[in-house]
């Protein structure tokens, strides 16, 4: 297991899970690095579930006629779209702040 990956979940709001439920969850995720200023994922297109390592990730929502707002900033040990997963979608988009290290967990093993 990535022990970047391992430092970033001890300290997300799933540290206190069982270390079978961080197995499964890690275990079934690829580790992917952006550039500073890369769209991690557009809105409704393909989101990405994901546990910051490093870097700093910007949320944004996108309006019915395309204005955007930022709804929060993520840094190490926070997950992304959370919200999206529950919900299959969302008019969400992240975006790489500056360069960043990041887990993407696979939803299915997610919602399980």
């Amino acid at each position: 297991m990535n022990p970047r990956a391992l430092e970033a979940w001890s300290k997300s709001f799933l540290a206190g899970q069982d270390a079978e439920i961080r197995a499964a969850l890690l275990g079934d995720s690829r580790v992917v690095t952006y550039p500073a200023g890369a769209v991690v994922c557009r809105a409704n297109d393909d989101y990405r579930v994901a546990l910051i390592h490093s870097g700093r990730i910007r949320a944004a929502i996108t309006s019915w006629d395309g204005r955007e707002v930022t709804t929060r900033y993520m840094t190490v040990g926070q997950v992304t779209a959370v919200p999206a997963m529950l919900t299959h979608g969302a008019p969400a988009s992240l975006h790489a702040v500056t360069a960043s290290e990041v887990s993407v967990l696979n939803p299915d093993t997610f919602r399980r």
